[in-house]
């Protein structure tokens, strides 16, 4: 029995690097879409890299719009000094070359203080539209990228919306990618923060 127990725990050690990947390969959906998609949706969080991916899809033909949330607000003493999240995203994506005629930010009461909020917020506006898009193209952090994917699915679903959900993850330069995320302590910090946020989804809304 004790010669078993030190065989499997030789064996789980040999095989920590494969596991530990396996777990940071479920957090992360790539759907590498194709020019031709309606609407980029840029996820709020993470400036130094969602909207620079946003930027990129955009110049490759992806898509000809960008639409983002406005997060949860300040006081507007605050606004001044501290622009919402939003406007600073806007400023990053016309920087990098998207005209201003191209953005979008969808207008959230008392603001986005979740994936969810962001997917019911956008969706009211996708169902309002004449046609709906038939191609949605999300981009978020990459170890983001399963879960928000699926909350976009279902809530489109609830408002019986056909649009193709596809998702592109955003990488920090010079940070460990999903296949290595335990070797750098941000990303570590990240994917634990995920696993918790996708068991509370599942539990609160079975997404």
């Amino acid at each position: 029995m004790a010669l078993a127990v030190v065989v499997l725990g030789g064996a789980a050690f040999l095989a920590r690097s494969s596991l530990l990947g396996l777990a940071g390969d479920l957090c992360v959906r790539d759907d590498a879409p194709a020019p031709g998609a309606d609407l980029i949706v840029l996820l709020m969080g993470e400036l130094e890299t969602r909207p620079l991916e946003a930027a990129r899809l955009y110049a490759a033909g992806i898509a000809p719009r960008i639409l983002l949330a406005r997060t949860e607000g300040r006081p507007k003493a605050l606004e001044k000094l501290m622009p919402n999240e939003a406007a600073l995203a806007v400023g990053l994506l016309t920087t990098a070359g998207v005209p201003a005629s191209a953005i979008e930010i969808v207008e959230v009461p008392y603001g986005a203080r979740s994936t969810l909020d962001e997917a019911d917020a956008m969706t009211a506006i996708f169902a309002g539209m004449t046609p709906p898009p038939a191609r949605i193209v999300l981009v978020t952090s990459w170890y983001h990228t399963a879960r928000s994917g699926r909350a976009f699915e279902a809530v489109a679903k609830k408002r019986s919306l056909r649009a193709r959900v596809e998702v592109v993850p955003s990488y920090t330069p010079g940070t460990a990618r999903h296949f290595a995320w335990w070797r750098d302590e941000a990303a570590a910090v990240s994917v634990f923060s995920e696993y918790v946020k996708s068991a509370l989804y599942f539990w609160r809304y079975g997404i």
